[in-house]
């Protein structure tokens, strides 16, 4: 679990989690982790290709499924979760919606 993580979250731009089982909310909570901790991935922001990065922010999470909210709401009750990394994750209702989320937050 730990390796298939580390290369997902290394070369992924974003992430999309799906409703799934304990090791769905594993690698997410994982991620919230990294977010609360500072270290978490960052992707650079540039106006082009060409031009030098502006800035770097953290790597979006799309969650798809209405379950999330549930799911988000009871972290977050228990203080388990942040704003920080509430922040950083979206919850969305389809797999076109998480990528549009993700997009929206990585292009400039």
């Amino acid at each position: 679990l730990l390796s298939r993580t580390e290369a997902l979250i290394g070369a992924a731009s974003g992430y999309a989690a799906y409703p799934g089982s304990a090791g769905t909310l594993a690698e997410t909570a994982f991620l919230w982790a990294l977010v609360r901790a500072r270290v978490a991935p960052v992707f650079e922001i540039s106006a082009s290709d060409a031009a030098p990065p502006k800035a770097s922010a953290v790597k979006p999470i799309a969650l798809v499924g209405k379950v999330w909210q549930d799911v988000l709401s009871e972290l977050r009750r228990a203080g388990f979760l942040s704003l920080h990394e509430l922040n950083a994750s979206t919850v969305v209702e389809s797999a076109e919606e998480a990528a549009a989320a993700i997009l929206r937050r990585i292009t400039p």
